[in-house]
């Protein structure tokens, strides 16, 4: 009887409460790579068009690529399958078929998985956005997952007979979107995540007026941009002009004064100003 009788002292030795904290941890991580790939893949499914089984931009495979790179290999399992429920959840709601769902399972993670580990052996795991053979680097296995793994895609949307679409269609759309998805926001990501707060605390009030008159220009030059695309002139002379101007002078005045972290924001914000300006003119899915 005596054995079965826990020492309430023991409850604050320093291996109970680490292993605490590292189970604490390690679920409020699956907990995060599951809701962000959740999200990822609405926005996905509301990028997508009726007419095709891939979406023009699909963000979940670039989250997991960018989970796996903040984390050590050891842990990739463990992440991977913290995104298994939410894809489960998002792709049945979507009235998607189970084998469908589970073969897409398969070629999102293989995916992340090609990317990841391409980088860090390159790499030796410590990939940095501010060094150019990094970057490099990056786009190299930005470039190499989508491409392998939109074979084993195309495949599994022909054996499943989902769609209309021919495997060479399917495959050519995937590679492209995967691509985009994987350059623009695996970098934001890793960015922002190793960023520190205390960074943020000593910056003068000049440092944060010219942040905020960036970010204003930014968007009204995008708005501009953005509307005459929505009027159908695309072709015209200020059209043109607004945006080389807020390609290059922007993005070079963002890298400079900002850095990487910030130039990965303004892409972003361009990239989804663009996709979600074309929403109407395109026949792209609903969201549900």
């Amino acid at each position: 009887m005596s054995e079965l009788v826990v020492d309430t002292g023991d409850l604050g030795h320093p291996s109970l409460v680490s292993q605490r904290t590292r189970i604490l941890r390690s679920a409020a991580i699956a907990l995060l790579v599951g809701l962000s790939y959740y999200i990822g893949a609405k926005i996905g499914f509301a990028l997508t068009f009726k007419s095709e089984p891939v979406s023009t931009l699909w963000p979940p495979n670039s989250i997991l690529f960018a989970a796996l790179l903040m984390s050590r290999p050891r842990t990739w399992g463990f992440l991977l399958l913290a995104a298994f429920p939410a894809h489960l959840l998002v792709q049945l709601n979507a009235d998607i078929p189970l084998t469908m769902t589970l073969c897409w399972y398969v070629s999102n993670c293989s995916e992340a998985l090609i990317g990841a580990s391409v980088l860090c052996y390159l790499t030796q795991c410590e990939v940095r956005f501010d060094n150019t053979r990094h970057v490099s680097l990056f786009i190299v296995a930005a470039l190499l997952g989508p491409f392998l793994s939109s074979f084993l895609d195309a495949g599994f949307v022909m054996v499943n007979h989902f769609g209309n679409s021919t495997y060479w269609a399917v495959f050519r759309v995937r590679f492209f979107s995967n691509v985009l998805a994987s350059l623009t926001l695996v970098p934001l990501i890793v960015t922002w995540s190793r960023a520190e707060l205390s960074s943020f605390r000593g910056l003068s009030w000049k440092r944060y007026l010219e942040t905020w008159l960036l970010i204003t220009a930014l968007l009204i030059v995008g708005l501009l941009s953005f509307s005459f695309r929505a009027a159908g002139q695309d072709d015209t002379r200020p059209a043109f002009c607004i945006s080389r101007c807020r390609c290059c002078c922007g993005r070079q005045y963002v890298l400079v004064r900002k850095g990487p972290r910030w130039l990965c924001s303004l892409s972003v914000s361009l990239r989804s100003g663009e996709r979600f300006t074309a929403w109407d003119r395109l026949p792209l899915k609903l969201p549900r």
